[in-house]
């Protein structure tokens, strides 16, 4: 994961399985509740998602030790089966919201497997940085680490 310009976060995932397979563990509930769940102690209590432009997605999410849960939500612009979404994603915590624009595109592995590619976009530096420095990176590499597993 890395700052990309002025308001981008740009990451790019390898996984063992093939474009189709990758693009179905972010757009069909059943598989997005085995994996998407973040850091140890979080648990995805609510997933609801109608990947087709226009429809929507929710995540909600509580904490085992008692912290605030949040809740991610947002509209699906772009679906186009297996190679990308966009969408508008909305996060929702005790301290506020925050709305990312995300550009995710998946392609064939140059051996095997796939390649994923996700653009986050956020509407200045200040809230970039502070959602990296907020641990961003560690939460997304947990449950990236969990959809490895689901995909083998």
């Amino acid at each position: 994961m890395e700052a990309v310009g002025a308001t981008d976060i740009v990451l790019m995932r390898k996984f063992p399985a093939s474009p189709e397979d990758v693009f179905a563990a972010h757009t069909q509930p059943d598989l997005i509740e085995k994996w998407m769940t973040g850091p140890d102690g979080w648990a995805m209590t609510s997933c609801k998602c109608d990947a087709e432009p226009g429809g929507t997605f929710r995540y909600e999410y509580a904490h085992g030790g008692g912290r605030p849960g949040f809740s991610i939500s947002g509209m699906f612009a772009t679906v186009d089966a297996p190679k990308r979404l966009t969408y508008r994603e909305v996060m929702a915590m005790a301290e506020g919201q925050t709305e990312t624009q995300v550009d995710l595109q998946i392609r064939p592995g140059k051996t095997s497997g796939a390649v994923m590619r996700i653009s986050l976009s956020y509407a200045s530096t200040d809230l970039r940085d502070a959602i990296m420095d907020a641990g961003m990176k560690d939460g997304m590499e947990a449950s990236y680490a969990k959809l490895d597993a689901v995909l083998e």
